[in-house]
This record gives C-alpha cells, structure tokens and sequence, in this order.
C-alpha cells in the first residue's frame, strides 16, 4: 500500500515508475505464493464417488478454456465410460493445475492433450502432453523445488498436483517428451 501510496501521490515517470512497478509485481507474487501455499495445507479429501474421467477432462477442460492463448488447442481423448473412485474436487485441483501449465508454457499454435485410459487392472491414468520444458524427473523434492520458478502464478501448481493425487491415492509422474514437451501422468485406482 506504500508503493501505491507513492505512485498516486507523486506519479512518478521513468526509472522510479518501473521499479515502483516492478516492486508491486513482486508484491503480487508473493501473495499468490501464500495463497497457494494455504491452499496445499487445506487440501483434503472430502467425499468419493465414480467419477467418469471424460466427465472429469471436459470439465477441467472448460475452466481453462479462458487461459489458453489464442491459437492453440486443448485435445481431449480417451474411452467414454472409464471410471474412478475419488473425490471430484481433488481431481480437479490436480488436473487444473497441469493444463494451465501446458495452456502456459506450449507455444502458440501448439496443441495440449489431456488423455485418459486404464492403466492395468485396477488403475486408470490420466496424461497431460505440452510442448514446453519439462522440470526434472527423478528426485521429487528437488524437481518440485526447481519447477517453483518456471511454473505458472505462484509456482507452487505442481505441489498442489501431486497433494491432491496423493490425497486421491494415486500418483503424479512425468517424462520428458523428444524434441521438446512434458507428458504428467496422474496414476488413480479405479475403485
């Protein structure tokens, strides 16, 4: 509130405009930082119910409809009556978190695509593919930590993603996609 104090009082020009800018971007940062980190502290996992993962995908895929830059597509595919057991809102922490992501980070004109499948006997898996970098697999703590700085907003999307897929009783990995891209796989029991 200072900063903006200073800005309406003296309306500064120049060098000093920019850093009083620059200053209140950081400020934001921080705040979406904190509201993020809340927010993984908070997750639980309220109720579970079948939840159809084509059901799941349109409407993941319709909340992020407004972050997709123009020109790219969002492709959806997968078998129509797959289910798993879980908690709606989880899986659409999750699976929100991951296509802003991809919406983000895959250049214009490019294409994300949110599959789903089963994944062996008891377990169905959901896949987002972008074509942007890909943080490093392997050590979770340390890529978490390295993808805070890449990612979208607050940085903190891809801890709420893997809290809510463990919340969910499955799992979030991802693989490095040639030339370039990422594919997250959210591993869930069907139940």
């Amino acid at each position: 509130s200072g900063v903006q104090l200073v800005q309406v009082l003296t309306q500064p020009a120049g060098e000093v405009a920019e850093c009083l800018d620059s200053a209140l971007g950081e400020v934001a940062r921080i705040e979406a930082m904190l509201q993020d980190a809340q927010r993984v502290v908070r997750l639980t996992a309220e109720s579970t119910a079948p939840v159809l993962l084509t059901e799941a995908a349109r409407q993941a895929a319709e909340t992020l409809q407004h972050g997709v830059p123009s020109g790219n597509n969002l492709v959806l595919d997968g078998p129509a009556g797959l289910q798993v057991i879980a908690d709606p809102e989880l899986l659409q922490t999750a699976l929100h978190e991951l296509l802003a992501r991809a919406a983000h980070v895959t250049p214009a004109g490019g294409t994300v695509h949110l599959r789903w499948g089963e994944h062996g006997i008891d377990r169905a898996a959901m896949e987002i593919e972008d074509a942007g970098s890909c943080p490093p697999s392997g050590d979770t703590e340390r890529a978490l930590r390295a993808v805070v700085a890449a990612w979208p907003g607050s940085g903190l999307g891809l801890w709420l993603a893997e809290r809510a897929c463990t919340l969910l009783g499955g799992h979030l990995d991802w693989t490095r996609l040639d030339p370039q891209g990422c594919c997250f796989r959210i591993t869930l029991p069907r139940g």
